[in-house]
């Protein structure tokens, strides 16, 4: 790749990522590529805080997983691969599938976490019985 070609990557990247701050309304995102093979998992945990509440967030992840350091307790998903995942006609079930059939380059965008949502989600994490649904991915 030359690097006139490079630069016309960077900033068509700069500016995808600037419309996408417009289209969440937010300060900051996060973006996440990784290689994935197929069939393995990427050791995290996904949950919605309610059942009224379509934002999904990360809720664990394994220790020594490909999402460690990647990801954080607390980050919301917003896509994966461009498409959207924050809908009432997604299930968490819905969205492991689709990240189980995914491999190779995979791209989240994500709304970093803040300390206050971090704590929330570790607090409630171990206590199903409150509402919590946790989905291993």
């Amino acid at each position: 790749m030359s690097s006139s070609s490079k630069l016309i990557d960077e900033e068509k990247e700069n500016c995808s990522y600037a419309s996408k701050l417009v289209e969440y309304n937010v300060s900051r995102l996060k973006i996440v590529r990784l290689e994935k093979r197929q069939g393995e998992p990427l050791g995290a945990t996904i949950c919605r805080l309610s059942d009224d509440d379509y934002r999904i967030s990360i809720a664990r992840i394994i220790h020594g997983s490909i999402s460690q350091g990647l990801f954080s307790v607390g980050d919301q998903l917003l896509e994966i691969n461009n498409i959207p995942i924050q809908s009432e006609y997604r299930t968490l079930d819905d969205i492991v599938q689709l990240i189980d059939s995914l491999y190779g380059t995979i791209s989240f965008l994500l709304l970093p976490t803040s300390d206050k949502i971090n704590d929330g989600i570790h607090n409630q994490a171990f206590h199903l019985n409150q509402g919590l649904h946790l989905i291993i991915f």
